[in-house]
């Protein structure tokens, strides 16, 4: 097999003999760290509400009353601040992974950030009726980050869905970030309106926010994994040639898209991808050494 031969036919000659895993490692391990962040807020702020069920009223009081009683108030600040790093792991892994994000979404997500620094560096006032100077700040934060997430959830969604690669994803941060947007208006109301069930609309607020981190680190996830050499769904693929035993795991190999392509139901898939000529030649070489099975 000429080395000179171009990708058209590497395709059509071992098509069938060559499978890929679309793999962005560091996508996976951020995307990873950040569901395994969330789920370690949401476990601290459970166990807030179960050994401080009788000081602070989870239907009336908000979470950040917790800050007032014992160990509560060390264990809230570690909770705001796992948040706040599974955010920053999942802007990292919607890096590693190519999510398009516009100066907008990144600002929005930056302010995000900021509204959790703060309400993790100042406490909040004991009592609605003499609010403090660091209370004003804290619950200056709280509207920030309520407010900027579901802002760039939408804003990212918008983004991504005229790209075929990503159309399920923005589908689901849409609808996520609505949720988002509803549970903080709604918490926001009640602030206004001394509503009794204060403290459970701002926990349903709280947890539209993990599940919106949740969300962007699963499709961060979903975007290293699936799909075929031709398929340009990542940028780098693992070639793997098949012989007679378990296939031999070749080396990443990064891909350019090019042109749509049909995919194997016949209907036009998503931009192909085209292998640069080194990637080509390294894999006419592994294709042509490699022992056919029976």
């Amino acid at each position: 097999m000429a080395a000179g031969a171009d990708d058209t036919s590497l395709s059509d000659r071992h098509r069938g003999e060559v499978t890929t895993t679309l793999r962005i490692p560091r996508a996976e391990t951020f995307g990873r760290l950040a569901i395994a962040s969330v789920a370690s807020a949401v476990l601290v702020v459970g166990y807030l509400t179960a050994t401080l069920g009788q000081q602070v009223d989870p239907i009336k009081d908000p979470v950040s009353d917790y800050e007032f009683h014992g160990a509560g108030g060390p264990l809230f600040v570690a909770a705001v601040l796992l948040l706040m790093s599974g955010g920053v792991a999942v802007i990292v892994a919607m890096g590693h992974a190519g999510l398009p994000r516009s100066r907008a979404v990144r600002v929005f997500f930056g302010l995000w950030c900021a509204g959790l620094s703060l309400v993790a560096v100042f406490p909040a006032s004991r009592s609605a009726v003499d609010p403090t100077a660091s209370g004003e700040i804290h619950r200056f934060g709280g509207a920030v980050y309520l407010t900027c997430l579901p802002i760039a959830c939408w804003l990212l969604a918008r983004s991504l869905r005229g790209n075929p690669q990503w159309t399920e994803a923005a589908t689901r941060i849409r609808r996520f970030a609505v949720a988002g947007a509803a549970t903080a208006a709604a918490f926001g109301a009640s602030e206004f309106a001394q509503w009794p069930a204060l403290g459970l609309l701002e926990r349903f607020a709280l947890g539209s926010e993990l599940a919106l981190v949740v969300v962007l680190a699963l499709a961060a996830q979903r975007a290293t994994i699936g799909g075929s050499i031709y398929s340009g769904h990542a940028e780098f693929i693992v070639k793997r040639a098949v012989t007679s035993g378990p296939p031999e795991t070749l080396d990443l190999v990064p891909f350019k898209p090019v042109g749509p392509e049909l995919s194997s139901t016949g209907k036009a898939g998503p931009p192909a991808a085209v292998p640069t000529p080194g990637a080509v030649v390294a894999a006419q070489r592994s294709m042509a050494n490699a022992p056919r099975g029976t």
